[in-house]
């Protein structure tokens, strides 16, 4: 096909990864491997190009403990991620502690959480986690769930309260970087997946009660109350916006080679490399991408709210497809979808007003607001 190119907007996301961590964690999306010579100075020089160019350019480092982190988020002009990694003693991180600082914890038994990071993790984790309570600086703990910690999760809510965190961020295993050297076992299957968002979802308002926000991350897939998916079908001839940002308002950008893939999540996965970063240009896409969405495989073919969601976490997708069939397919169905597994979130009148409120500020589906 021929090419096409993005041009610097505010409107469109870029993240460039730095990605020069030493460690090997089994989950990490990015994978480990060996930390490449001169990274610094390319991720400068691609972050600049797309700053110039008039992106909201942001950076996506692995390895906070490093000296280069510190001036990452001074360079990126907003703050990065902060994930304490490859460190036991919280001022190796050199980031500003401002809060909340985020900290891997897969589960409060060390065993199940060093399966899916590495022997000694949960030891490290927890040794960072007091040194953040001595010092009252608030923390998040990001948790990626797996078929090893997926059951007796309120158990784990409420050590997550104990420990005096405020929020949890729900991820979930997938098929990317280090994740595509476990076994299948590791991941969870359709039926584990409604399981797991089922109890989570009838959990929310009681944990958030209590003061913990469990937030359910976007690659899990669409979940909507009986209101929210009646509006995205019947509202689906005004809509602009669709469930995945990727690829539309959202690059991930590989400083290494100026590759552009249509999520940060996906930049070691070079098959799904969509253009590439021109110094004159812009993003230059050479790949059908956005795709059209009535070539979407089923599930998605025959949802009754396609037109507006557009195909749910297309990165998840993908990886999911990847995982049962060995291929590659761009335009592979969400089979692991919430709505496609019949999960749903409550319906409320004041959520009702909010969906309709965001579906008409944003012109369609908004599932992680920008900052």
């Amino acid at each position: 096909m021929s090419s096409r190119t993005i041009r610097g907007s505010k409107k469109v996301q870029t993240w460039v990864v730095h990605h020069n961590c030493s460690n090997s964690c089994n989950h990490c999306f990015l994978g480990g491997g060996t930390p490449t010579d001169g990274l610094l100075e390319k991720t400068k020089k691609t972050t600049a190009t797309l700053q110039e160019m008039g992106f909201d350019t942001r950076i996506l480092p692995t390895d906070q403990t490093k000296e280069e982190f510190a001036f990452l988020g001074r360079y990126a002009k907003h703050s990065i991620p902060n994930l304490q990694v490859g460190s036991r003693k919280l001022d190796d991180n050199l980031q500003t502690f401002k809060g909340p600082v985020g900290v891997n914890l897969m589960s409060a038994d060390p065993e199940i959480h060093d399966r899916l990071t590495q022997k000694g993790d949960h030891a490290k984790a927890m040794e960072i986690v007091n040194q953040l309570r001595e010092r009252k600086i608030p923390f998040q703990p990001w948790t990626t769930i797996y078929s090893g910690n997926q059951h007796n999760l309120r158990e784990f809510f409420d050590h997550v309260l104990s420990l005096g965190a405020d929020k949890l961020i729900l991820n979930k295993l997938i098929f990317l970087g280090n994740g595509m050297k476990l076994s299948r076992e590791f991941f969870l299957t359709s039926e584990q997946i409604r399981d797991v968002l089922s109890e989570v979802i009838a959990g929310l308002r009681e944990y958030r009660a209590k003061g913990l926000e469990i937030l359910i991350q976007p690659t899990w897939g669409p979940i909507f109350t009986p209101f929210a998916r009646k509006l995205f079908k019947y509202g689906s001839p005004l809509s602009r916006r669709h469930y995945c940002p990727g690829g539309r308002q959202l690059f991930g950008v590989n400083p290494k080679n100026n590759g552009v893939y249509a999520c940060a999540y996906t930049v070691n996965l070079d098959p799904l490399k969509i253009g590439e970063l021109d110094d004159r240009k812009g993003l230059v896409l050479t790949e059908e991408w956005p795709f059209r969405i009535d070539k979407i495989d089923e599930p998605c073919k025959s949802c009754d709210i396609l037109k507006t969601c557009g195909g749910g976490c297309r990165g998840s997708s993908m990886c999911d497809h990847l995982l049962e069939t060995g291929e590659l397919d761009f335009y592979a169905g969400f089979t692991k979808c919430p709505v496609a597994l019949g999960v749903e979130m409550p319906g409320s009148p004041g959520g009702a007003i909010r969906s309709f409120a965001s579906f008409v500020k944003h012109r369609g589906i908004m599932p992680h607001p920008p900052k």
